[in-house]
């Protein structure tokens, strides 16, 4: 991999300064406002409103290849822990836009790439929608291009985030609809107990409060599926006040508990709480309120849009 970091092409800031577009500020925050499309709270904003408003099948699906995405991207970056870009050896308006970002995290394997892969990848085949296939090709050009844009990934992050979300989501994809053809049972009562310590055992393991948010949604959502399954009956089909009440009760129970863990500090306890919690509200709590109440519910015996 020495060989690879020191490719001056795929982790050079020339090649960076090289591929800038100057067309001025128009473009520039066109391509900032792309690249919050690639960020949590776009997918964390998304992704309960399509479970519950869409279809609860295509989102679990989408859901699951996107975090399994996520989750790798996160145990890449420390096990590499390469440098983004110096801003001092980016051009002037490269640098200023690289200073507007928020950036925690090493370069290598860009996130929003492998994201947008794991997320719009998915959605495209899941979905096998004309409108979503193409939205979602044009996303997985502008996404990652936005990041060399801004100046804060190297081509070789890019590179590598498209690599590694395209083989997550060939691992994924298949053994999501292997589940779901029912071949593969989860056992109900151990399973979600066990779901409640896994993102802490990992964490002990490797302690990276990143890792351990999305380790501990994934398994928050995973334990309310497994729940609301037989427990839980509402459609995704509704009239639209009822889908707009839906996403603003399910949307305003989330980031209480996403406000409660920031307030706390985000302390690794308050971290893997939160984070659960978001994800066994999404999946469990927030459907089992809108099954007891007869407005939200909806007809149950229409078959959800998307689902086999």
């Amino acid at each position: 991999m020495n060989e690879f970091f020191s490719n001056p092409i795929l982790f050079g800031e020339e090649t960076l300064n090289a591929l800038h577009i100057n067309a001025g500020p128009v473009l520039d925050y066109f391509m900032i406002a792309v690249t919050r499309l690639g960020e949590q709270m776009f997918f964390f904003t998304v992704l309960p409103v399509l479970y519950w408003c869409v279809s609860r099948k295509t989102a679990a699906r989408i859901g699951l290849a996107f975090l399994a995405a996520t989750i790798l991207n996160a145990v890449v970056k420390q096990v590499y822990c390469n440098p983004r870009p110096d801003p001092d050896l980016l051009t002037a308006p490269i640098r200023d836009l690289y200073l507007t970002q928020s950036l925690r995290s090493p370069g290598f394997p860009s996130g929003h790439t492998q994201g947008a892969v794991g997320f719009w990848g998915s959605a495209m085949i899941f979905s096998r929608n004309k409108a979503v296939i193409a939205a979602g090709a044009a996303l997985l050009a502008l996404i990652p291009y936005s990041r060399l844009y801004l100046g804060v990934h190297f081509l070789g992050d890019v590179i590598g985030g498209y690599v590694l979300g395209g083989i997550t989501l060939a691992v994924m994809a298949p053994l999501i609809l292997h589940c779901d053809k029912g071949t593969m049972r989860p056992d109900e009562a151990a399973l979600p107990a066990l779901l409640a310590v896994a993102p802490w055992l990992v964490h002990c393991c490797m302690p990276v409060i990143f890792l351990l948010m999305m380790d501990s949604i994934l398994a928050g959502l995973a334990a309310g599926l497994i729940l609301a399954d037989g427990r839980v009956s509402f459609s995704e089909k509704n009239k639209l006040p009822a889908q707009f009440m839906k996403a603003a009760i399910g949307l305003s129970g989330t980031a209480l508990i996403m406000f409660a863990g920031k307030k706390s500090g985000y302390s690794a306890a308050a971290a893997y709480a939160s984070y659960w919690l978001a994800g066994f509200w999404i999946t469990f709590i927030a459907p089992l309120i809108f099954s007891r109440v007869s407005f939200l519910r909806g007809d149950v015996g229409v078959e959800s849009p998307g689902e086999e």
